[in-house]
């Protein structure tokens, strides 16, 4: 599985559960522009890597390693954004 997707869907979910209270299928879905389907199975994927819990039909919530995960890609982000305002780019 490449990283870039799973620290992707990480960052979906992180922000759905913040708006939302829990990361529905349909709505990684429609944020990602992918199939549900293929929501489902990543779900179930980083279930087993036990960065999430996921119910079918009641969706997903961060466990505390995908939570420190989203915290730590968060953080990585900002930084990059600091560092390319530095540098003048908007």
């Amino acid at each position: 599985m490449r990283q870039e997707t799973v620290e992707e869907y990480i960052e979906v979910i992180y922000a759905l559960e913040a708006a939302e209270g829990r990361a529905l299928t349909g709505r990684i879905a429609s944020e990602m522009k992918v199939k549900p389907s293929s929501v489902t199975e990543m779900l179930q994927k980083l279930q087993r890597e036990e960065l999430l819990d996921y119910e079918t039909y009641a969706g997903a919530t961060l466990t505390p390693a995908g939570r420190r995960m989203a915290l730590e890609l968060e953080r990585r982000h900002g930084a990059i954004a600091d560092f390319l305002k530095i540098l003048g780019v908007e």
